[in-house]
């Protein structure tokens, strides 16, 4: 699979998240690939997002790549099923709630039982 160009993940409509402020992006291409890029997104954001794909159950997207197009760094990742959670939470019951706070936590549990050590 080669990795989509930079002029292409410029040109994507499907944007899922912008900061302004540290000038960062992820933009959909396709159905199955998610692009994260700017100025501030580092290698080592990349590492991890493999390191922890490797070593816990969370459900994380597939580092497919990463490069570097004229200082801004490009990760290039498998596309999540589902619905982003802030999309949801304002139909959302307090039992729904409980349940999504509850999962986080045990997501967080298994990053904090995480050895840094290995990485």
């Amino acid at each position: 699979m080669s990795l989509p160009a930079p002029e292409d993940v410029a040109a994507s409509k499907d944007v899922l998240f912008e900061c302004v402020m540290d000038g960062s992006r992820v933009v959909g291409i396709g159905n199955d690939i998610v692009v994260k890029y700017g100025h501030r997104v580092t290698s080592t954001e990349a590492d991890t997002l493999a390191f922890v794909g490797a070593n816990t159950t969370l459900p994380v997207p597939k580092l497919l790549g990463s490069y570097v197009h004229n200082n801004v760094n490009y990760i290039i990742m498998s596309r999540l099923p589902g619905t982003p959670l802030l999309k949801l939470l304002s139909a959302m019951s307090l039992e729904e709630m409980n349940v999504v706070t509850s999962d986080l936590k045990l997501m967080m549990d298994q990053l904090r039982a995480l050895n840094i050590t290995d990485f």
